[in-house]
Formats: C-alpha cells, sequence, structure tokens
C-alpha cells in the first residue's frame, strides 16, 4: 500500500483551513501559543528550583519533648541496638512528662521498641541494669509493672570524669517548669557554676539558695555513682516455658553491698538448677568457703568465682567444691577484663582528646577564613604580599617552590598571629 507524504506546506494549509472555519487568525493563533510556550517554560522553571531545595526550620507547636544531647552525643555510642532503642522509651515515658521515672510492662515495651523476643528484651533490659542506665525503684507486684528510676549521662558513674554540659534541674516536689526556667534564667551566676546538674527537695530551696556561699557545696548529679543493681525483680527471672540456663545473674558483686554464704551457695545450686540443697551438701559449700577465706580470698572474690564459673563452665557443674578450681582462673579473667576496660578508657580519652583538638583546629581555621573574606582587595593584596615575602626569606626556600598552597597557609599563619595579638 502506497503511503502519501505530507510536507510542511500541507500541515501548514490544513491547520490554516481549520482555523479559518472558526473565523480564527493564523497569525494571531501562532502569537498566542508562543505566550502559551514561554508561560508553561517558566512554570517548570520555577517548579525545579522549588523542589531543589528542601532546607526549612522546625518549630513544634505541641506534640515535642525536649532531650538531653548528651543522650545522643555520650550514651548512645555506648549502648547497644537493643539497649538504645529501650532506654529512648524509657527516656520517652519519663523526662518528656517532666520526671525521672516511668512505669512500663514488658508487653508495652515489646511493642512500642518493636522487639520480638522476650529474651532479648530481658537482656536489653539487664544491659541497662548493669551500666546504671536505669533502675528497679519498685518491683511488679501482681498485675502491676515494675518502676524505674531513668538515669542521665551526667548521673552515670562512668562518665562522672566527664564535664557534661546538661541544663537539667532535679527538684523533689512537683514545680512549675516555667517558674524553675525563669528562677534560673534570672540569676547568671547559676551558669557561671558549670555544673552538669543540680538537685534539690524543695522549689524554695532553689529560690532562697545563696549561690555565692554555698558554690562549693552544690552536688553534680554524678557526685554519688549508683553502689546497687537491683537486677533481682521476678521480672528478669526466666520463665518456666523458656530455655533453662545458668541463673548466674542471681550473684553479683557491689562495692558496698556483698551477699551471705547462704545466698552464694543458694544462688551457685539455683544456677545449676538444683533448688532444694542437701544439708550435707550445703555443709561442703560452706566449708569450701572457709578454706577459701583462708587461702587469702575475700568474699567479693568468691562471689565473682561463682559468678564466672556459672557463666563460663564448658561442663556440667554437680557440685560447690568446683569454685576451689575455677576460682584462679575466675580471677585472672577479672584482672584482664580491668585492664581492658582500663586500657579502653585511656584511649576512648585519647580519642575524645584528638577529636577536641581536630574541632578547635577546624574552629579556628573558618574563624580566620571568616576573617580573610571581610578584608578588602587591597587588604588581600597586601597580605599576599607579606605572606610571599616571608616565604622567600626562609632560609633554602627558592621561587620555584612557592605555590598557592604555600602561600594561602603562610597567608592564615599571618592572620593567626593578628588576630592573637588583637585578643591580648
Amino acid at each position: 500500500m502506497h503511503k502519501m507524504k505530507i510536507t510542511g506546506d500541507d500541515l501548514e494549509r490544513s491547520v490554516g483551513g481549520v482555523l479559518a472555519r472558526f473565523g480564527i487568525d493564523k497569525d494571531e493563533a501562532r502569537k498566542v501559543r508562543r505566550q502559551l510556550s514561554s508561560r508553561i517554560g517558566a512554570e517548570e522553571e520555577g517548579k525545579e528550583e522549588e523542589d531543589s531545595d528542601e532546607r526549612y526550620y522546625a518549630y513544634f507547636i505541641n506534640r515535642f519533648g525536649m532531650i538531653d544531647l548528651s543522650v545522643e552525643d555520650v550514651l548512645m555510642p555506648v549502648l547497644t541496638p537493643v539497649e538504645q532503642s529501650l532506654y529512648r522509651r524509657f527516656y520517652r515515658l519519663s523526662f518528656c512528662f517532666g520526671k525521672t521515672w516511668c512505669q512500663a510492662s514488658y508487653t508495652q515495651l515489646q511493642k512500642a521498641c518493636n522487639i520480638q523476643s522476650r529474651m532479648t528484651l530481658q537482656k536489653g533490659i539487664r544491659g541497662l541494669l548493669d551500666g546504671h542506665c536505669i533502675r528497679i525503684i519498685a518491683p511488679s507486684i501482681q498485675r502491676r509493672p515494675p518502676i524505674y528510676r531513668i538515669y542521665l549521662p551526667c548521673e552515670m558513674p562512668q562518665f562522672s570524669e566527664e564535664e557534661l554540659e546538661t541544663g537539667v534541674v532535679l527538684i523533689r516536689e512537683k514545680a512549675d517548669p516555667n517558674l524553675v526556667r525563669q528562677l534560673i534564667t534570672s540569676r547568671p551566676e547559676f551558669s557561671s557554676l558549670k555544673l552538669s546538674g543540680l538537685k534539690f527537695s524543695t522549689l524554695n530551696e532553689l529560690r532562697g539558695l545563696n549561690i555565692s556561699s554555698l558554690a562549693p557545696k552544690f552536688r553534680r548529679l554524678n557526685i554519688r555513682p549508683l553502689t546497687h543493681k537491683p537486677t533481682d525483680s521476678n521480672d528478669l527471672q526466666p520463665k518456666k516455658n523458656e530455655e533453662k540456663k545458668p541463673i548466674y545473674n542471681l550473684i553479683y558483686r557491689s562495692k558496698d553491698l556483698s551477699l551471705s554464704h547462704m545466698e552464694v551457695i543458694s544462688g551457685f545450686y539455683k544456677g545449676i538448677g538444683q533448688k532444694k540443697i542437701a544439708k550435707e551438701k550445703r555443709e561442703r559449700a560452706e566449708k569450701c568457703i572457709q578454706e577459701l577465706l583462708e587461702d587469702g580470698f575475700n568474699s567479693e572474690d568468691i562471689q565473682h568465682a561463682v559468678e564466672w564459673t556459672l557463666k563460663n563452665s564448658k561442663e556440667e557443674i554437680y557440685d560447690f567444691s568446683i569454685i576451689k578450681h575455677t576460682i584462679g582462673q575466675a580471677m585472672a579473667a577479672k584482672r584482664k577484663a580491668e585492664a581492658e576496660k582500663k586500657q579502653k578508657l585511656k584511649e576512648d580519652q585519647a580519642a575524645r582528646e584528638k577529636q577536641a583538638e581536630e574541632d578547635k583546629k577546624e574552629k579556628e581555621r573558618l574563624k580566620i577564613e571568616a576573617y580573610k573574606e571581610s578584608l578588602s582587595k587591597t587588604k588581600l593584596a597586601e597580605l599576599r604580599e607579606q605572606a610571599l615575602k616571608e616565604l622567600m626569606d626562609t632560609e633554602g626556600m627558592k621561587k620555584e617552590f612557592v605555590t598557592d598552597i604555600l602561600v594561602a597557609v603562610k597567608e592564615n599563619e599571618i592572620l593567626k598571629s593578628r588576630m592573637k595579638e588583637g585578643n591580648e
């Protein structure tokens, strides 16, 4: 079949015929089409410009809770993902409501944090308890969930040597937050104390405080490390249908709290699945503890050895006397863990100091660059001339060695010296 070719003239005559039928002038139609194309092009260009930048400032009107920045900057990097999720939920239920405690059940926490396994949830809570991030201040009673005290990083003993900046004021009685904020901001001497947080019993104690005379008596929130970890709540014990594991968490250590010999023995046998202890076993265990004490070990060492043995033994355990054979390994592992912890703290401190030094240099560089941009063209030319002169006056420097990078570095050195002299 022969295809008919349509030329530009044919198309022009066809369009012209249609326009003529409707009484429309061809030149007028061309003019309108050009205007329409120009407007569509401008709209598309404006849309591209609008979509290219999505930077806005956010102003929350409601449904907004404040957060201590040290939570994200200091605490989160040392927690596991599960512990991070749980701590954020605890923080949401406590400090976001203006209090230091909250009440939450396992079911609520699993749902809010999207944690499927009850064992994973228990492990996360235990990690927060062991890390002094939270504490159970009221155990679970019947169907009531436990009440948790939530600690800020500035209250945690592991961060006690760091100067954490936080604007928290804890008052035992309930007070209007706006009034507390007004009392603090109206007295600029509070900011000069540079404390990580303040504790008061009543609002009147804060209102009537003579800062100039009592400043040395101010208590930082982290001045008293926690002395115990209440991890023996019923909520943290394995359920009957869960896999049986050694209950070595029953044996815990503390600087100010030691278990009795009977509690240590009972915890050991519960850890190996024996709820009832025969009289002969108990007497042998007490004799074993006495011999270890005579050998120079203290109660804390024995408690640690029991915990370590229940956790690390590769063979099935039957009798408490095994502690006599494992206490040496347990103490060696403890010393190694303490050395590693000390080394880790040292490395973390070095890393923080290095980062602080880098931040200081970057801040100084930005300050110099800003000062440089404020100079006029004449001043910039004089600065460059001075930098070139000082470079050429350097011993061993040749003209071919002088690059723009060297000149820029020398200019920054000169500006830094000027700024230092100006500050002095």
